[in-house]
């Protein structure tokens, strides 16, 4: 009794020491337990059974959450249990207790755990390979610090693996000054991307830190990091105003430094707008502004490209500032605003009289073909209101900025170039569009209404491959563009382009129905019109599967001509429906021909009713050749039916080659094979090539071997390539080959009696 009561009480007391770990520091539970605790200090605690039902309740052992919560007396307690171990890590960032005490500022429980001597003080954490030191320096916590260098057992110049960086690193990159004066003797190291302290500090803003560091001697102001930029560049670019104050006053800084891209700190200072360090720099006479980094791009073009106003305008007062800088692809400041939608910067760039606002760049663009490309209305409407910008430049490749707007789609831009004057709407670029050209190709309903209310637009231009606008807007099947161009002028409503194709052939190739029926109304298109390659639409229809577009062309008032290709098109493609639309209405002028058949007997959807259509209605010319067997056998959606339909007694006489015979015996079920061999079957050769194919018949080669036995066993000879073949046939070989050794092994019974009887 006295042993269960002792269990309970254990149990009861380890209860209260798992809750009194995960309390909140300072918490009355806390305290409370850790006093009972120290009363029965000669009760014996069943630790490692602690541990475990800790760990496996929450995922951490008592002494982590102890040292997490900072309760300093559980934490006596625990050390001085036996089977402890201080130098364990959690699960989830590989931190030790000392690390994570350290990084918490828990300076009571950091000098508690370095009193013993089972924690390491330099140990790294497994995730990020920070130490204690590296983790206390991070957070500022001054006290820690001083604690662990005092072990003298920690290097104050350990990286941590994951960026490279040392304590006096993290102290830099966070500010915290307290720390830097008690690592200040560090060496100066570079982290993995080349960031020293002095880097860090500068690039955060961290002025006191900067002035600390800059009290070594062997600290390089300088310093470059992996992209080549200095603190200098870092503080810049990040409108570290008074950072990049203190740094100017060191005569040893270099303010033109330049990074890998060849930026300088007044470049990334325009770039990012900052107005404050821009006026920095620009009062050091030793500052160049017109440095321009590996693109050609100076700071005025940095600023211009962004927007940045007050940069620009900042710039722009100095005299030394050159403000039609051109850049590695010809660009100016001027352009690139313009391109970026910068109406202010643009007007603060056209006030200048040394910009040229006709500069061309190294593709012939200027700032105006670059407004109308992006769609910029006010940027454009601001260029066109200065006289002595030309509003219809041609680029390198013919393109003004009327086809630029109209390429891109820009309705408004065009708007405001065609109440221009001296812009040309019919101009050419060196591919022979206009800007029609431009808006049938992308189907721009609404400008090609605006183009066509203008006089003076030819509705008719060709481009170089003589396509003209009713041309493009019949292949896209736009049939309210091809009526505005109809209106507009008629006359080229049958005109080739330089394969010999016309608008209605387009219509037809590409299914556009309604686009064909309008054309087909119209007085002198020729729906037979061949292209250079002696095609007609019909065809061109028939080849890609348009059914309607070819069902409009058979009809009766349409004169096209009908060849044999044609017609096997449309037996090869299309349903009953349109092979019985043509035989009724051009039945006399068609030939049923081995191609014709042929292209039936593949027609994968409709295979078996066009050839049903054709025995019906021309039987007699349906020859079943090779060829057409052939065709049936690779059409695996509908071959069977159609085959089965040719061998009943439609058409003339199979062609029974061994070829064919073995088509059928190697695709087929028995049910065809059947049909062959009842109806077809007088004259018919069962080789060594027709029981190869069965054997390999992966469908149904047992069944068709099996009636090859059954009806004309005496011909089957089971050779050496019979039996590779059955091998071959992963799905049913197994079958056939036993089918095969069990007819094998009937004819040597049989010759063995047959032996045996000669002997008697």
């Amino acid at each position: 009794m006295n042993s269960k009561k002792q269990r309970i009480r254990r149990l009861s007391s380890l209860n209260r020491l798992m809750r009194a770990c995960i309390a909140p520091t300072g918490s009355h539970e806390a305290v409370h337990t850790a006093a009972a605790m120290a009363e029965e200090q000669g009760r014996k605690y069943d630790v490692a059974f602690l541990f475990k039902i800790m760990q496996l309740l929450y995922g951490r052992t008592p002494l982590w959450w102890a040292v997490v919560n900072g309760h300093e007396a559980i934490l006596k307690l625990l050390l001085a249990s036996e089977g402890v171990e201080l130098n364990s890590r959690d699960s989830e960032y590989g931190q030790t207790l000392l690390s994570r005490a350290a990084a918490n500022g828990r300076e009571a429980i950091v000098k508690l755990l370095l009193s013993t001597s089972k924690v390491n003080p330099d140990s790294k954490d497994a995730k990020l390979g920070q130490t204690s030191l590296s983790r206390a320096a991070a957070n500022g916590h001054e006290a820690i610090v001083k604690l662990l260098l005092s072990t003298s057992k920690v290097d104050p110049n350990s990286k941590d693996t994951q960026y490279g960086q040392t304590p006096l690193s993290w102290a830099a990159t966070n500010g915290h000054e307290a720390v830097i004066k008690l690592l200040l003797a560090s060496d100066m190291t570079k982290d993995k991307e080349g960031y020293t302290p002095l880097s860090w500090a500068a690039a955060s803003g961290h002025e006191v830190v900067v002035q600390l560091l800059l009290t070594r001697d062997d600290v390089d102001p300088n310093s470059r990091d992996q992209s080549g930029q200095t603190p200098l560049s870092r503080a810049a670019a990040n409108n570290q105003k008074a950072v990049v104050k203190l740094l100017l006053t060191r005569d040893n800084v270099n303010p033109n430094s330049k990074d890998d891209e060849g930026c300088t700190p007044l470049s990334w200072a325009a770039a990012g707008g900052h107005e404050a360090v821009v006026q920095l720099l620009l009062a050091r006479d030793n500052v160049d502004p017109n440095s321009k980094d590996k693109d050609g791009y100076t700071p005025l073009s940095r600023a211009t490209a962004g927007g940045q106003e007050e940069v620009t305008q900042l710039l722009l007062t100095r005299d030394d500032v050159n403000p039609d800088s051109r850049d590695q692809s010809g660009r100016t400041p001027l352009s690139r605003a313009a391109a970026n939608n910068q109406k202010t910067v643009v007007k603060l760039l056209l006030a200048r009289d040394s910009v040229n606002p006709n500069s061309k760049d190294d593709e012939g663009c200027t700032p105006l073909s670059w407004a109308a490309a992006g769609g910029h209305d006010a940027v454009v409407h601001l260029l066109l209101t200065r006289d002595d910008v030309d509003p219809d430049p041609k680029d390198k490749e013919g393109c003004t900025p009327l086809l630029i707007a109209a390429a891109s789609g820009h309705k408004s831009v065009m708007e405001l170039l065609l109440a221009k004057d001296g812009v040309d709407p019919n101009s050419k670029d060196i591919y022979g569009r206009t800007t029609l050209w431009w808006t049938s190709w992308n189907r721009d309903e609404a400008t090609i209404r605006l183009l066509l209310a203008r006089d003076g637009v030819d509705p008719n231009p060709r481009d170089n491959g003589g396509r003209t606008p009713i041309s493009w807007a019949a292949r896209n099947g736009q049939k309210v563009v091809v009526e505005l161009l109809l209106a507009k002028n008629a006359d080229y409503i049958d005109c080739k382009d330089i394969v010999g194709r016309t608008p209605l052939f387009r219509a037809a190739e590409n299914g556009h129905e309604e686009v064909l029926k309008l054309l087909l109304r119209k007085v002198g298109v020729d729906p037979d019109s061949e292209d250079n390659s002696g095609r007609t639409p019909l065809m061109r229809a028939a080849a890609n599967g348009h059914g309607t577009v070819v069902e409009l062309l058979l009809a009766k008032d349409v004169e096209v001509r009908i060849t044999n290709e044609v017609v096997s098109l449309v037996a090869g493609r299309f349903d009953r429906q349109v092979m019985m639309l043509l035989l009724e209405k051009r039945g006399e002028e068609l030939s049923i021909t081995e191609e014709v058949v042929k292209a039936a007997a593949g027609n994968k959807r409709s295979g078996r009713e066009v050839m049903e259509l054709l025995l019906e209605r021309r039987g007699e010319e349906v020859r079943i050749t090779e060829e057409v067997v052939k065709a049936a056998a690779e059409n695996w959606e509908c071959g069977k039916e159609v085959m089965a339909l040719l061998l009943e007694g439609g058409g003339q006489a199979v062609t029974t080659t061994e070829q064919a015979v073995s088509l059928i015996a190697g695709r087929f079920d028995r049910q065809v094979m059947t049909l062959l061999l009842e109806k077809r079957g007088e004259g018919l050769s069962i080789t060594e090539e027709v029981v190869k194919a069965a054997a390999g018949n992966k469908g149904s080669g047992r069944e068709v071997m099996e009636l090859l036995l059954e009806r004309r066993g005496e011909e089957v000879r089971i050779t050496e390539p019979v039996f590779m073949a059955a091998a071959g046939n992963w799905r049913n070989g197994r079958q056939v080959m036993e089918l095969l050794l069990e007819r094998q092994e009937t004819r040597v019974t049989r010759v063995v009696k047959a032996h045996n009887a000669d002997i008697a």
